[in-house]
């Protein structure tokens, strides 16, 4: 729909990832579109290296979301909001993909590790009684 403004119908799709879910990685972002991996990674360089996405990184995976001092996000993000809203309505895919399932269980041990990095940097308090929070480290 908007590949003719983007230029190629991958950049849709990371935009179109990234408002939906707020953030993600290219392992992700390729198995829920079926994509090969190094397109999805090209596509994200290419969109951070011109200011639109911004990225974080958590041990191993880069995570990208909308860069907030981007001077066109309000507009880009109602662009794609309103181009949504004439999209098809596709029924949601079951996980019977094996590369979706690895990238799951990937996404529990990121939560694993998150939450053993925390307890292990409040170790201290816990053993004297005092409370703490949880830990949750959200990857979509």
């Amino acid at each position: 729909m908007l590949k003719s403004i983007f230029g190629n119908g991958t950049v849709e799709k990371i935009l179109f990832y990234v408002l939906t879910y707020g953030r993600g990685y290219a392992g992700r972002i390729a198995a829920v579109f079926n994509a090969p991996v190094n397109g999805i990674q090209q596509q994200l360089a290419r969109l951070e290296n011109g200011g639109v996405l911004v990225s974080t990184k958590y041990g191993r995976v880069r995570l990208y979301e909308f860069n907030p001092r981007y001077p066109f996000i309000a507009e880009l993000k109602a662009l794609l909001t309103q181009a949504m809203k004439f999209l098809p309505d596709v029924p949601p895919r079951s996980v019977t993909n094996g590369a979706l399932k690895k990238q799951m269980r990937y996404e529990l041990k990121l939560k694993e590790i998150s939450c053993h990095r925390f307890t292990n940097q409040h170790k201290g308090s816990i053993s004297r009684g005092k409370n703490h929070r949880s830990c949750t480290l959200k990857i979509q």
